[in-house]
């Protein structure tokens, strides 16, 4: 069981689809690296490494929120599962697979795929 601390109390969270998960999930979605999202939301990357990957056992309400705001997903939702995430349909799933790779790479690397896919568009512009 992962807790989470929140005003106090304790609540327990099923492990099923972990927040863990979820956090995963959204941060991809969101298009955003694990260092990135540390840095967004104050905590350090090992800790949202660890989060990741089911090591953590607790969390603050307020690093929740944080994550919540920046990630774009209710509180409930990254915590229990419950309700709606928001719609990944306008992202297609060669899209969601290409920023799962690209942030695979190392910032060097991705500023040389960054600044292809400029040169690409830009190419393609100047030929209209």
């Amino acid at each position: 069981m992962l807790t989470l601390y929140i005003e106090r109390k304790t609540i327990a969270i099923r492990k099923d689809m972990a927040l863990a998960n979820r956090i995963k999930d959204a941060r991809i979605r969101a298009g955003l690296s694990q260092a990135e999202l540390a840095r967004r939301c104050g905590v350090s990357p090992s800790l949202l490494c660890n989060l990741e990957n089911g090591k953590i056992k607790s969390l603050r309400h307020s690093t929740l929120l944080q994550m919540s705001k920046t990630l774009g997903e209710s509180p409930e939702w990254l915590t229990f599962g419950n309700g709606h995430t928001k719609p990944s349909s306008t992202r297609s799933k060669f899209e969601h697979d290409f920023l799962v790779d690209f942030h695979k790479l190392s910032a060097a690397e991705r500023k040389i795929v960054a600044r292809m896919v400029h040169s690409l568009v830009m190419d393609k512009l100047v030929q209209k």
